[in-house]
């Protein structure tokens, strides 16, 4: 048994961590980099892919993504020439779901698929960092018109419609802010605890895209690194100052 998982840290913005291990506990490569000292925040698991071939199916992933958008994995270059290629790509972990959804549809099994509910601590901490970068989010803002078709990450069939400029939505008769109409689907459908605060832009999509994504800028980080522990792509078993730095 091995997986494929999406890791996410609040304090770096917009960036998440896409990688595997051959164990058969993620808990245990979580907690490898949570000994990390150097971020506020730990990394918490967003969703996990249970196959076989992990690092094939690792491979291909990174592959898809850097096939639509190359720029989107961070890349180091070099003092002394060439290019440190790591596991970290600057989009958010909804839209990095949907790239797994689709690859475990094709490879027959999503429900090997596995999204995780933040537990309450988690939840506080993404409140205070992600809330503040979305508390000006409009629908107007994001370019998108009264009456637009919104549907839900988890579930492409469930609809909703855009019902004012702000963040009001329709759904099955009833007018309720996005937020809102995301906790309820999300208790409803996968089973979250009514109690978590969750931010609605999160978890809609318009055109394949995740609502929140509209917001971002998506680039590339290049970093100057010192040749010394410059290589080709990070492993597993890597351990680096700049490695540690960047959370890993």
């Amino acid at each position: 048994m091995s997986f494929v998982y999406i890791f996410k840290n609040d304090c770096l913005d917009g960036w998440i961590k896409i990688g595997k291990t051959e164990r058969d506990d993620v808990k245990k490569r979580l907690k490898e980099l949570n000994k990390s000292t150097a971020l506020p925040y730990s990394f918490r698991c967003y969703a996990t892919y249970e196959v076989d071939d992990a690092k094939n199916v690792e491979e291909h992933i990174h592959g898809l993504i850097d096939a639509i958008d190359g720029s989107l994995r961070s890349r180091e270059e070099c003092k002394g020439g060439g290019t440190r290629t790591r596991e970290f790509f600057k989009m958010e972990p909804e839209t990095a779901y949907l790239v797994f959804s689709h690859v475990a549809n094709l490879r027959g099994d999503p429900q090997k698929l596995i999204e995780y509910e933040p537990t309450e601590e988690e939840a506080k901490i993404e409140s205070i960092v992600t809330d503040r970068r979305l508390r000006n989010t409009t629908f107007k803002s994001l370019g998108i018109p009264q009456g637009s078709k919104i549907a839900f990450l988890y579930d492409k069939k469930i609809v909703a419609t855009v019902a004012d400029d702000k963040n009001q939505v329709e759904y099955e008769g009833n007018t309720s802010s996005v937020s809102d109409l995301a906790l309820r689907l999300l208790v409803k459908e996968k089973g979250w605890n009514n109690t978590s605060g969750v931010n609605g832009w999160n978890y809609f999509t318009i055109n394949g895209i995740v609502l929140k994504e509209l917001r971002d800028d998506l680039g590339v980080v290049v970093v100057q690194a010192d040749p010394e522990v410059c290589g080709t792509t990070e492993t597993e078993n890597e351990a680096s100052e700049v490695e540690k730095s960047a959370g890993k």
